[in-house]
């Protein structure tokens, strides 16, 4: 890179810092005093001048009472923050989701235990022992199990429309093609096909990503 590029770029960023320093002692209460008392001093020096004197605004005063503060909104679990993908939508997502936790997990969602149940032995009906296995062990399992009461909800037929939807997996094998965490992967997305898909019609060429890892 040439030397003189690097000072124009350098000489520009210079620029761009002094105009803010600039702004922010403009706005302090105590710049118009020492600019009559040091004068000459510039906002760049009186702004060095307040930061080595520890100088701050003063708070202003309250006109009435105090306001009580708002309650510190605690922040989204990591598991709340990845969970906006295709297999969320519709469910109300706890900020503290806990998917590490599965009980936890499925209070959260909402997950009524008898319902769950159910979910967990159409699952075993529709697939092989080994892949209900890989359907029900990953983290994303729960959030499977509150999207098939959703559908049972919707329909207001229970485990029978969740049935009928998760049978495309035995007529749609292709998620097998995959293999290791990327065949769970392929399984969990063609699960979350089946369901928002009406039976009997056409398979999407590609159903929609979940975007979780495994």
């Amino acid at each position: 890179m040439r030397a003189d590029f690097v000072l124009t770029l350098l000489g520009g960023m210079a620029v761009v810092v002094e105009g803010q320093i600039e702004n922010r002692f403009r706005e302090h209460e105590f710049a118009e005093i020492i600019e009559s008392v040091l004068p000459g001093i510039g906002a760049v020096l009186g702004a060095g001048f307040l930061a080595a004197a520890a100088i701050t605004p003063s708070p202003k005063a309250a006109s009435g009472p105090a306001e009580p503060a708002p309650p510190a909104r605690a922040s989204a679990s990591t598991d709340a923050k990845r969970a906006w993908s295709p297999l969320t939508e519709g469910l109300t997502i706890s900020r503290g989701l806990d998917l590490g936790n599965r009980t936890r997990a499925l209070k959260q969602l909402q997950v009524q235990p008898a319902v769950y149940s159910q979910m967990v032995a159409v699952i075993r009906e529709v697939l092989p022992e080994r892949n209900a296995g890989l359907l029900i062990c990953p983290r994303q399992w729960p959030l499977l199990a509150a999207r098939m009461q959703q559908l049972g909800e919707t329909t207001g037929t229970g485990t029978d429309t969740v049935a009928r939807h998760l049978n495309r997996l035995r007529a749609d094998t292709s998620w097998q093609e995959a293999s290791g965490t990327a065949l769970v992967g392929r399984l969990v997305d063609a699960t979350l096909a089946s369901m928002t898909t009406p039976p009997g019609a056409p398979a999407a060429s590609r159903p929609p990503r979940t975007a979780w890892g495994v």
